[in-house]
């Protein structure tokens, strides 16, 4: 979980100086201090870590609130992995969720993926060489010792 972290954290200094986004807002797991006016209003940034790419059915509360706060703000949304409300195939399903600005896929980009078109990072160096190759991920060499890759402009056939 720390190389995901780390991962997510780096992708997120690629794209938003911290100087310009020195308050983000951590959305995840249980409870709703996510949905707080305050919470919102004092930051400059979102990350959206809600859901996973496990998550299926229907948004349930608190969760359903923190997801309507998300589609109406007018800050810069990350989210991990799948954005939170999307289906991990079929992306943002009756428009039920939001569009976040960034993207962060972690070991693999998800098919859900496809439906997005904001900036995309691949997390994380998780994968072993071989089992790369036994599921035919065709994943980006990471350069150096980075735990990212930008793949915005990968083509989708290609991941």
């Amino acid at each position: 979980m720390e190389l995901a972290g780390l991962s997510v954290a780096q992708a997120i200094t690629r794209v938003y100086d911290n100087s310009k986004y020195p308050r983000a807002l951590i959305c995840c797991g249980p409870g709703n201090n996510g949905g707080d006016d305050s919470s919102f209003n004092d930051n400059d940034l979102i990350v959206d870590a809600i859901f996973g790419f496990s998550f299926s059915g229907e948004v349930r509360q608190p969760f359903g609130q923190v997801i309507q706060r998300l589609k109406g703000t007018n800050l810069p949304i990350v989210s991990v992995d799948i954005p939170s409300a999307w289906d991990v195939e079929k992306g943002n399903i009756d428009n039920r969720g939001f569009t976040p600005s960034m993207l962060v896929s972690l070991t693999a980009p998800k098919l859900c993926a496809k439906h997005f078109n904001g900036k995309h990072f691949l997390g994380g160096r998780f994968v072993p060489p071989e089992l790369e190759r036994k599921y035919e991920l065709n994943l980006p060499s990471y350069p150096g010792s980075d735990q990212v890759v930008d793949i915005t402009n990968a083509p989708n056939e290609k991941l």
